[in-house]
């Protein structure tokens, strides 16, 4: 027998339930169930609140601001602003995005224009950068746009934020200002607040060089626009979207994530022309779906399990167009599998994936990604149904979910006299690199 072979025996029938495990009906030690559960706590993956960072620079200053803001979960890193039309600009959680100035490889003799990055949590800005003075600085607050104009209301300068290929979603939007002014969004000539700064101080302070907006509506058919008196130096936009949460139900229909609910998605939007540009409305606000996805284009879902704790079958609903359809599956970064849909039809019918994927949900945050793999389909949705308490057949299910034992040296699932055997015959080892 291998050793493969006798690990899976060893650990043959191993289960969890209400976090113990137990093996053949005998209860581990409770030292390695604690080892186990904090192994869970500590590989568990929390989804993180989609923020958008964006440091106003004076014009061509492409330098962006590294620190905390006044939302203090957004990171220290933020993108950098510095005037022109059709920016896109993302969430620290997107990649690759087309920012100001570079060059578009679909597009090489337009910098910063075309279609070929789109991703959820993403926005358009624009302001053109006339009309306006400039600060420099390298902090937050010291360095953006100035409006010189005098004018004040409802009057350029403005920032235009849009959606044309990117998220539609709702945000509290943090507006940083150095100086004393008054900023204001509106919806078209619609004012939907005004907030006031009276200048800067040491650190952030509310009302005094920063304001929230709460609950502002970004994305196709919206144009939101931010005006403001004097100053404007930075923008945070935090989203309000809430995970899917998952319920203990063997009802597929109870736990159906529609595929426009997503958190995350990356289309390069790259097939058409520079004329004619495939373009895409997206976001679960605006209710379209992320159509014709090609090979490596994918989409994630945040998900919380509380009381829902167990094993899964997931399904998905296909439109395909071209051949089959598959579909890679990651749980919190971790390749669970594939769905697979073999039907093919161009008018457009939805067929459900020829098998179910069986997923471990623990209680907690998780992220599910998936990934396309042919070329070309749409999925509709996906679904949940509960089976039975979390079942982990093999030590490879065990290390799979991170839930592996402190100790184990030799990955059998279980702390012995041959993981210290193995300690043992290393111990006079000296893995210092700078050891003589």
């Amino acid at each position: 027998m291998n050793a493969e072979k006798e690990k899976e025996k060893r650990v043959s029938g191993m289960k969890m339930t209400r976090g113990y495990i137990y093996s053949g009906g005998v209860m581990k030690k409770k030292k390695l169930v604690m080892n186990l559960l904090l192994c869970l706590a500590l590989v568990g993956w929390t989804s993180a609140v989609e923020v958008i960072n964006i440091d106003i620079n004076g014009y061509g200053d492409d330098t962006a601001y590294v620190g905390e803001g006044a939302y203090l979960d957004g990171g220290t890193e933020w993108i950098a602003y510095y005037g022109g039309w059709g920016v896109a600009l993302g969430s620290q959680r997107t990649a690759n995005l087309i920012n100001q100035g570079t060059i578009n490889p679909s597009y090489p003799d337009q910098p910063g224009q075309g279609f070929a990055g789109t991703y959820a949590e993403q926005v358009w800005i624009g302001d053109d950068g006339l009309g306006h003075d400039y600060s420099d600085g390298s902090a937050l607050l010291d360095d953006g746009f100035v409006n010189i104009t005098g004018a004040g209301g409802l009057n350029d300068p403005n920032i235009a934020f849009f959606g044309q290929g990117a998220y539609g979603g709702t945000f509290d939007m943090y507006v940083y200002g150095n100086s004393a002014g008054t900023f204001t969004i509106a919806d078209g000539n619609d004012i939907i607040d005004s907030n006031s700064v009276t200048g800067t101080v040491s650190g952030f302070v509310e009302g005094q060089n920063y304001v929230i907006f709460r609950n502002v509506p970004l994305g196709n058919p919206n144009m939101i626009r931010l005006y403001y008196t004097n100053e404007i130096n930075g923008i945070q936009l935090v989203s309000t979207k809430e995970p899917f949460a998952i319920l203990p139900s063997t009802d597929p229909n109870n736990n159906m994530i529609d595929a426009r609910n997503y958190d995350e998605a990356f289309d390069t939007n790259a097939r058409g022309s520079v004329t004619e540009p495939e373009t895409t409305y997206y976001g679960p606000d605006i209710g379209t779906y992320v159509h014709y996805l090609d090979t490596g284009e994918y989409m994630e879902y945040d998900i919380t399990v509380d009381s829902a704790q167990g094993q899964y079958n997931l399904t998905a609903d296909f439109v395909t167009y071209w051949g089959a359809a598959e579909l890679r599956v990651y749980l919190d970064g971790i390749l669970l599998g594939t769905l697979t849909q073999t039907h093919h039809d161009q008018d457009g019918s939805v067929y459900r994936s020829v098998e179910s994927l069986p997923v471990n949900l623990f209680e907690g945050d998780h992220t599910l990604r998936w990934e396309n793999t042919e070329l070309y389909f749409d999925v509709v949705s996906l679904q949940f149904e509960y089976v039975k308490e979390i079942t982990l057949d093999t030590c490879s299910d065990v290390y799979l979910y991170g839930l592996e034992p402190a100790g184990d040296v030799n990955e059998d699932c279980i702390v012995d006299i041959q993981d210290l055997a193995e300690m043992a015959a290393v111990w006079t080892v000296n893995y210092d690199p700078e050891a003589q």
